[in-house]
């Protein structure tokens, strides 16, 4: 509701990586009922709020902590606005939907594709967070991630492979997302952080 319902992306996951495969097809309606979340376990609600935790950082309003219905309005709005800025990913603008994402698809391929998107997206938050500079008190408060055992080099492999390019990350500034190089061994230290030995 927050996230993939909005954008007109549709990709599939490779074994090279994630999303690899896939084309833009905007919908011609998207229905959101906000009264299907009751139906989820508490895991599955937690994964979907990492996006929303996610779309507040980049809003710099704390969207997390408004009622379903506004919450999922704002997130959709934000969403919605930066996707129609640049609809089929030609000027950049839209990479900032990726926050913590890098993180979160390297985790995912290292896992075999077991690790759900959610839990992977809020550890890559952390990691995207710490390398920005940024607290990651809200992503610990609201997500509580913990680290994860994945494949070590299955994972680092899949990061390399990241559509953004081999070590171009989004962090979080001041004004929001930006797209900038890391030096490797920092992406790897922060990579490495989120993986349970």
């Amino acid at each position: 509701m927050v996230d993939a319902a909005i954008g007109g992306k549709t990709g599939i996951n490779t074994d090279n990586g994630k999303n690899l495969a896939g084309v833009f097809h905007f919908p011609k309606q998207v229905l959101l009922d906000p009264s299907l979340l009751a139906t989820l376990p508490d895991e599955e609600r937690r994964a979907g709020m990492a996006e929303v935790v996610k779309t507040g950082l980049l809003a710099g309003e704390e969207l997390w902590s408004l009622p379903d219905e506004e919450m999922i309005r704002a997130c959709a709005a934000f969403k919605a606005a930066v996707v129609l800025s640049d609809p089929y990913e030609r000027e950049g603008r839209r990479a900032i939907l990726n926050l913590g994402h890098t993180f979160a698809h390297a985790l995912e391929a290292g896992s075999g594709y077991a690790l759900r998107h959610g839990d992977a997206v809020a550890l890559g938050l952390l990691a995207a967070l710490r390398v920005s500079g940024r607290a990651t008190g809200v992503v610990e408060e609201v997500l509580a991630p913990e680290p994860v055992r994945v494949d070590r080099d299955r994972a680092w492999d899949a990061l390399l492979r990241d559509k953004k390019g081999a070590l171009n990350l989004v962090l979080l500034g001041d004004q929001g997302g930006y797209v900038t190089s890391v030096p490797e061994r920092e992406v790897k230290r922060a990579l490495d952080e989120l993986i349970a030995d």
